[in-house]
């Protein structure tokens, strides 16, 4: 297999979809190729040993997608390689193991700060809330690691980890990423209590990130004591889709109101009621959610028929659903 992956100069695209696994001898010899910008792999072998001195270096690579169950061959690979040119990484782990240490290797991998997306999928299954103990949340120093990354498109967490983000984190993520278009950040996932992401950090991302249309996240929204960032003059958030993890809130029309005056475009709230544990959010939040939803999507409908302010909005729309 090495040898046919050495002679094969012109070749742009490689998917590996059989059921060999892929070791470090493949893996340099794939390396090798000044022309491969497409890899595809679905299965990195456990004997990926500890880093090389000499890297493999992916001279070529824009795309990189990799499945496998063994996390630890996964990191391996990532440390013994760099990838001068890659635009866009996705990985599927097989697996429920919580790992701080795949980010930092993805993005020391990236040599130029040329990743524009990366996606990291678990399709493992936690049987147990109490397989979790033990573990420390995942914090901010876990993904600010990519915010070297400047040309950051897009960024999707769905893995089912702890995290302990703040807005802090947040307003530091908008910075860095000032043409984010998708944001996922493991809503499904068990985020400490009490959540840190407060309607703060939303503010941020419309006054940073104009551009962001996908949003999915776990906040506190009972909590309406946060600072407040100016919008520019002339700039508009282009947000229309928001996913909700299991969050708390309290007074909808307020929410539903910053909601409506900060993201322009957004017409509704997608609601999680249960995280990767299947444990579900008390029905009173889940209640409070879907009144802020109702009063969004009046507030939305009519501001293009009337073109209202938003202040004259939010009254008249809570009084419509007393």
């Amino acid at each position: 297999m090495c040898n046919i992956l050495k002679k094969a100069t012109s070749l742009h695209t490689l998917n590996l979809y059989t059921d060999f696994d892929v070791g470090q001898g493949i893996w340099q010899a794939i390396s090798q190729s000044q022309s491969l910008d497409h890899l595809d792999i679905r299965a990195l072998s456990a004997q990926f040993h500890a880093p090389v001195v000499n890297k493999a270096i992916f001279s070529s690579l824009v795309v990189l997608c990799i499945e496998t169950s063994r996390l630890t061959a996964l990191i391996t690979a990532f440390k013994s390689s760099t990838f001068p040119y890659i635009q866009e990484i996705k990985c599927i782990i097989n697996t429920s193991k919580q790992t701080n240490h795949l980010i930092k290797a993805v993005a020391d991998a990236c040599t130029a700060n040329t990743l524009r997306k990366f996606h990291l999928k678990s399709v493992g299954d936690w049987r147990s809330v109490h397989e979790r103990e033990g573990l420390n949340g995942a914090g901010s120093d876990v993904l600010r690691h990519l915010f070297r990354m400047r040309s950051m498109r897009e960024l999707s967490l769905d893995v089912g980890w702890m995290w302990t983000l703040g807005d802090k984190f947040i307003q530091g993520l908008a910075q860095a990423w000032p043409n984010l278009t998708t944001l996922w950040l493991d809503p499904l996932g068990i985020w400490l209590q009490p959540h840190r992401i407060t309607l703060g950090g939303l503010q941020a991302l419309a006054v940073y990130c104009p551009h962001l249309i996908r949003l999915g996240i776990v906040l506190d929204a009972s909590n309406l004591d946060f600072p407040s960032f100016p919008q520019p003059i002339g700039q508009r958030s282009m947000l229309y889709e928001l996913s909700v993890g299991p969050s708390q809130i309290v007074s909808p029309g307020i929410v539903a109101g910053f909601l409506s005056e900060t993201f322009p475009c957004l017409a509704s709230i997608f609601l999680y009621e249960y995280d990767w544990d299947v444990t579900p959010l008390d029905p009173w939040y889940v209640e409070q959610w879907r009144y802020a939803d109702r009063i969004l999507k009046d507030m939305s409908m009519r501001r293009m028929v009337r073109g209202a302010d938003v202040d004259t909005l939010a009254v008249a729309v809570q009084n419509t659903h007393l």
